[in-house]
């Protein structure tokens, strides 16, 4: 389906719930295509594009296709940008997002991070402003480019990484990229603006109990499990009774300090 044909989506809804056929035909189109490629979708969600979610929040299809019936669709939402479609070609979109460091998985594993939750749940303050964030780092750097914010950031903080370059030597590069890039252009100015930018994408630790020979985590549906499913480890250390006869809390033998947000951006912080 091409961009130019999506008239259907704000024509064909009706907030008294009286929608054309061609709406809810063409919707479904929608969903299908949003949920069919994306990792883990039916158990994290896809982010959700009705007038109130506006590509903030995960949710599941059935969850998503009610909101687009209640809600309708965020206004001009034509280009499916947060469901697989591009304003530039796919050469194009792999050779701006294939970094050394993998960017696009790394945003895919925050998403599968970050949305554990029950997805039917409104998110919290908190919540909602690292989602406004988040989404403004990936504002494109300028009308002329396809390359987010973030993306940029987080690659010329690899680099810095990768060849050991000085405060100094970024600050140059970003007074140099200040020069060339178009005017309000979004580019840090200075590399504590850019360290700014993904520091506050940290979120705090979460513990998990997990295998001593790394073969689960003890999660979920695991939570309550004493050994290990596969190798069949203890979970806890063995501890004696207190001489009153009271049982100490079990102290597991390995756990893990997770923090739920892009683990692999972790080391530019």
């Amino acid at each position: 389906m091409s961009v130019e044909d999506r008239s259907w989506m704000y024509q064909g809804w009706k907030d008294n719930g009286c929608h054309s056929q061609e709406w809810v035909r063409n919707t479904n189109v929608f969903l299908d295509r949003a949920f069919r490629d994306v990792r883990n979708s039916e158990k994290f969600g896809v982010v959700c594009p009705c007038s109130d979610c506006g590509n903030r929040v995960r949710r599941r299809r059935a969850v998503m296709g009610m909101h687009l019936c209640k809600r309708g669709f965020m206004p001009g939402y034509t280009l499916w940008t947060e469901h697989g479609e591009h304003p530039v070609s796919e050469r194009t979109l792999q050779h701006a997002y294939s970094t050394v460091d993998g960017l696009d998985e790394m945003l895919a594993d925050f998403g599968d991070a970050m949305h554990t939750e029950n997805l039917e749940d409104e998110p919290t303050a908190d919540a909602k402003a690292f989602y406004a964030m988040l989404s403004a780092s990936k504002e494109p750097l300028h009308n002329l480019t396809s390359v987010a914010r973030l993306t940029a950031v987080a690659r010329l903080m690899a680099i810095k990484s990768q060849h050991s370059l000085s405060m100094e030597c970024i600050n140059k590069l970003l007074n140099l990229f200040d020069d060339v890039l178009p005017e309000n252009h979004r580019m840090p100015k200075t590399l504590y603006e850019c360290q700014y930018l993904l520091r506050g994408l940290k979120m705090p630790y979460v513990k998990i109990d997990a295998c001593i020979n790394n073969c689960m985590i003890y999660y979920k549906e695991d939570a309550n499990k004493e050994k290990c499913d596969f190798c069949e480890e203890s979970r806890y250390v063995v501890v004696e009774a207190t001489n009153q006869g009271h049982k100490r809390k079990p102290i597991a033998r390995k756990v893990l300090r997770y923090l739920p947000v892009i683990p692999r951006l972790q080391r530019f912080l």
